[in-house]
């Protein structure tokens, strides 16, 4: 389910994650 909705969403959500990449990080 969830790879479907990151399918709906697109590449933005890839570029968004990647630009947070850093503190996505540091989050986990």
């Amino acid at each position: 389910a969830i790879a479907l909705a990151l399918g709906k969403a697109g590449c933005k959500v890839l570029v968004n994650y990647a630009r947070s990449s850093k503190e996505a990080e540091e989050v986990s």
